[in-house]
């Protein structure tokens, strides 16, 4: 008898179980176990007894994680019972292999990850085996330590703590897993095997004292609540049970996963965030590998923790329009992905499905419904990239029974066409979408009248997108980066926005949220749809940054649908100001400035007019990439992507409170010319006079305070 056989000569309770595998050591090698590849190099154990015999605590960390009382854990209780700890971690083996538990993680297919790689499985997977991640479009190759594994701690090429966080997401798993589907060559599930052994045996789980102290801190790139919850939510349990009935996947690197699993439920169970969208994903991975892993002792602990922070996330992080309290269409796209993913592994494991859940997951897709732009994107709002939401809104469709939402994803073509609408205001979140119909051609303007974001916010409150004719006209900046970067400084200042300077100043970020108000934020009044106009108002009454005195600003912007988009500006002030209002274009527009008009030109396409209407005598100049003395013209689409983008930078001086108009006008091709007046304005309301080639004249009264609405005086003056 040897090794741990000598310990326990007789049956022992769990308890005791547990005391014999931790007290005793491993027992001499046996020979490779089958399913080893044959002359594979290798750095780290591949068999049992080859883990047993170099990490010992690994195994004995596993072992006594499992709740060895459940009948389906008799083989391995019985190995334990008897001493024998390599047969029992063989036994648990075993049973993973033939288990039916997590049959839709068995069965399903990896699918390719939205966070890293190029498009092509192979090519992917072949620069992976080179060590080579492409993460955001950057590619790069991760250095290997002294061990001859990864650095897992690598921030990439460009030093972005991104990259880092994205390679421990292990979103690599997938993309090798694909290649081998369509290749069948097991050298990328070798990788894989690979990956899994260097990962856990060299980058040691962060634990706490039991307090408010650490005994081992987290590696902040390695061990980011946030990546431990991703891991947990997607790219581990698809492995595990995804390679079962593969070689490749050595014996020691299933014992490795496994063994991390309770650490990383520890983790998360104490340190998790609240009320943010990573929340949401840690909690949905927390919740996975308590259903897809239930021999573990803590496993309904874990489901029941995740379950109620689900609930309490879902509550508080949600407004009653729809909206999540982030105020970052992305991000609220990933909450709810998360939320979604977190009931479906639920339904499909026998769990009932909270029926709270439902209506407010419908809701949160309406709004992803009804802010679609014409081609089917999300509005870039805040750190958000311009992605594009179709294939989600039509899986929503299907799941709750909404012929609308078809209807808007497939540009009319298929559903029922929206009774709601077009123009909606979700009045919590202060999201005002003004569009003329639910084709690809239609109009459509996004206005940001809303409170301030709990995170990922930019300062851009009064900001206005629009899109017409097929394509994007005046955007959002974007987010490009979250590196502290003089860059990143642009992407979320005022100046990549549609809003106005003051003496050069951005807005300084306010705080609060909607909810601590008595009501919503878009009081009656100050927002009106009708089937002749959309309507908006609201004001930024922050600070300035770095502004001397006091200054505000507040705009209204009254939609005519097919027609066009009038806009006010009304700029209080207690001293004399210079004043910039900014008009971002996409960087495919071909601009140039007429007069004091700025103007798109391609032939053909969808094209935008800005006149400006109002006693102020406005310069303008045409911004494209500019770096010095400050950076201006830019626009990212996505993570890592920058572009030059025309601007028309609007300058003028003011002595005091200041009330200015523009005209917004898109057309296909050519652009009608257009002259635009500013009539009387009152404190209450400003009138403006539009006179379009070819069309009657009309005056559009804009209302910015009070509770009268907007109106269209058409005929003579």
């Amino acid at each position: 008898m040897t090794g741990i056989a000598r310990c326990a000569r007789q049956p022992l309770r769990l308890a005791a179980v547990l005391a014999a595998v931790a007290g005793c050591s491993p027992p001499a090698a046996r020979a490779p176990e089958p399913g080893l590849v044959a002359g594979a190099a290798r750095t780290e154990p591949g068999s049992v007894s080859e883990l047993w015999r170099t990490s010992p605590e690994r195994v004995r960390l596993l072992l006594s994680a499992l709740d060895l009382d459940r009948p389906e854990m008799a083989r391995v209780r019985a190995a334990a019972a008897a001493g024998d700890t390599v047969a029992a971690a063989e036994a648990l083996l075993v049973h993973y292999r033939t288990a039916g538990t997590a049959a839709w993680l068995r069965e399903g297919s990896v699918e390719r990850s939205r966070e890293s790689g190029t498009g092509s499985p192979v090519r992917d997977a072949d620069q992976l085996l080179a060590d080579t991640f492409v993460i955001q479009d950057v590619a790069g190759r991760v250095p290997r330590l002294g061990h001859g594994g990864l650095n897992w701690s690598h921030l990439g090429p460009h030093a972005d703590r991104e990259y880092g966080y994205l390679m421990n997401r292990h979103a690599s798993f997938g993309i090798l897993m694909n290649a081998w589907r369509e290749t069948g060559e097991s050298r990328y599930l070798r990788r894989v095997d690979e990956m899994v052994r260097d990962w856990v045996l060299h980058n040691p789980a962060p634990l706490d004292d039991g307090g408010s102290g650490w005994v081992r801190q987290p590696d902040p790139v390695v061990w980011r609540t946030l990546e431990a919850g991703l891991r947990m939510a997607g790219s581990w349990p698809r492995a595990f049970f995804g390679l079962q009935r593969a070689p490749e996947f050595t014996p020691a690197a299933r014992l490795l996963m496994l063994s991390s699993i309770p650490e990383h439920a520890r983790y998360l169970l104490r340190h998790h965030k609240r009320g943010h969208n990573w929340a949401v994903m840690e909690m949905n991975g927390l919740s996975l590998i308590a259903l897809a892993f239930p021999e573990f002792r803590g496993a309904e602990e874990w489901y029941d923790h995740a379950t109620e922070q689900m609930r309490a996330e879902l509550r508080g992080t949600v407004y009653p329009d729809g909206v999540l309290h982030e105020l970052t269409t992305h991000y609220h796209i990933v909450a709810l992905r998360n939320f979604e993913t977190f009931l479906e592994n639920g339904r499909r494991a026998g769990r009932p499905v909270p029926a709270e859940f439902r209506a407010t997951l419908e809701a949160m897709n309406d709004y992803l419904a009804y802010s679609l732009s014409p081609s089917g994107h999300i509005p870039m709002d805040n750190d958000g990239d311009h992605l594009d939401a179709r294939a989600l809104l039509l899986t929503a469709a299907e799941r709750y029974g909404r012929p609308d939402w078809r209807y808007i994803a497939t540009g009319g073509a298929e559903g029922v066409a929206p009774t709601r609408g077009p123009s909606v205001v979700f009045p919590w979140s202060g999201r005002v979408v003004m569009r003329d119909g639910w084709g690809r051609d239609a109009q459509w303007g996004f206005f940001d009248a809303g409170p301030w974001g709990t995170t990922h916010q930019h300062d851009d409150k009064l900001h206005l997108s629009i899109a017409a004719y097929g394509r994007d006209l005046l955007v959002d900046g974007g987010r490009y980066h979250y590196s502290g970067t003089p860059w990143r400084a642009y992407f979320v200042s005022s100046a990549a926005h549609n809003t106005v300077l003051v003496d050069g100043r951005g807005q300084s970020r306010e705080s609060g949220r909607a909810e601590m108000m008595a009501k919503a934020p878009l009081e009656a009044g100050s927002h009106a749809i009708t089937p002749s106009l959309g309507f908006a108002r609201a004001a930024f009454g922050g600070r300035y940054e770095g502004l001397e005195g006091a200054a505000s600003h507040t705009r209204g912007v009254v939609y005519l649908p097919g027609r066009f988009w009038v806009v006010v500006d009304r700029v209080e002030t207690d001293r004399p100001r210079e004043l910039q209002a900014l008009w971002h274009f996409h960087p495919d527009c071909s601009v140039a400035v007429e007069g004091t008009s700025a103007l798109s030109s391609d032939a053909g396409k969808g094209n935008l007019r800005v006149v400006p209407a109002g006693p102020l005598p406005w310069s303008v100049e045409l911004v494209k990439g500019r770096e010095t003395p400050t950076i201006q013209g830019w626009y990212s689409e996505s993570y890592n992507h920058r572009e030059p983008s025309p601007t028309a930078v609007y300058t003028a001086r003011v002595q005091g409170p200041a009330t200015f108009a523009w005209v917004l006008l898109p057309a296909r091709g050519a652009v009608p010319r257009v002259r635009a007046t500013l009539g009387a304005a009152g404190r209450d309301t400003v009138r403006v006079r539009v006179e379009e080639e070819g069309k009657e004249p009309l005056e559009v009264v804009v209302p910015l305070a009070g509770t009268s609405g907007p109106r269209i005086v058409t005929g003579p003056r």
